[in-house]
């Protein structure tokens, strides 16, 4: 489920429901009791299903690689933290349609920053107000570059129903964000100073990208692993993403083979 907030892009739901009068008279779907609107459950109730299903989906693989009080496979964790695995939908709540010339169109504060994570998860203080554009500009843009959309030879001149949807950090990032600082693997000022890096572009980061090989594959659940991060980062050869194991294992040959490429 992409589209997992508020107002939810092509779901039916309370923002947008499905209307029977945009079905044909002898349309299947209006018989179907998948379908009836009397019986179908909205996007409201589909979100709380999905956030529950990462959630335990998420425990799961940090039961099965937290063992010890080392994580295996840290990496795999924590590219979901400096790069972009997967993305959600998110929108402006205004439809594009009802849309006035004079009317202030709010965009998705997202789409600029990381709020989930730096405001909501590690408590920055800050005070984000959500951007606003006149509603003209808007239009004339969609005007300007000739948006559509396209079904075979269906064409419907414009945008989506919900104005300027767009790509933002994924709900399953943010929920390994808070599952490495739950466990110690991160401290809150590590993951700051991470998500702050380049944090003008919340996804496809190349240079957040950059800082996932200074980490070792494995860490320990004590925090000790900003230590080691700082270290790799500070030494020429520090790149640690080659060695198995950060406890007793030189750095060196990383550094090698970083010098080589």
């Amino acid at each position: 489920m992409k589209e997992l907030k508020v107002p939810w892009l092509h779901w039916h739901s309370q923002a947008s429901p499905i209307q029977d009068e945009i079905f044909a008279p002898d349309d299947p779907l209006r018989s179907d009791t998948l379908y009836h609107s009397s019986q179908v459950k909205g996007a409201e109730d589909l979100e709380l299903i999905v956030r529950s299903g990462t959630s335990r989906w998420t425990k799961s693989r940090f039961d099965r690689e937290a063992q010890n009080g080392i994580l295996s496979n840290a990496q795999s964790f924590l590219r979901q933290v400096v790069t972009t695995t997967t993305v959600n939908l998110t929108s402006s709540p205004q439809q594009s349609a009802s849309l006035a010339p004079d009317e202030l169109l709010r965009l998705p504060t997202t789409f600029f920053l990381n709020t989930e994570c730096l405001l909501d998860e590690l408590n920055i203080p800050a005070n984000i107000q959500r951007l606003k554009v006149p509603g003209a500009f808007y239009t004339n843009c969609l005007s300007r570059y000739a948006v559509q959309r396209q079904d075979g030879g269906v064409v419907v001149q414009g945008d989506v129903d919900f104005a300027f949807a767009v790509p933002e950090p994924s709900l399953e990032d943010r929920v390994i964000l808070a599952g490495l600082l739950g466990r110690g693997v991160l401290s809150r000022r590590l993951a700051a100073c991470l998500l702050m890096v380049d944090f003008q572009n919340p996804i496809f980061s190349r240079k957040r990208e950059y800082l996932l090989r200074f980490f070792p594959t494995q860490m320990k659940l004590d925090g000790s692993g900003e230590a080691l991060f700082v270290q790799a980062v500070r030494d020429p050869g520090g790149e640690m993403g080659q060695s198995s194991s950060p406890y007793g294992t030189s750095i060196q040959a990383a550094g090698n083979s970083r010098s080589q490429r």
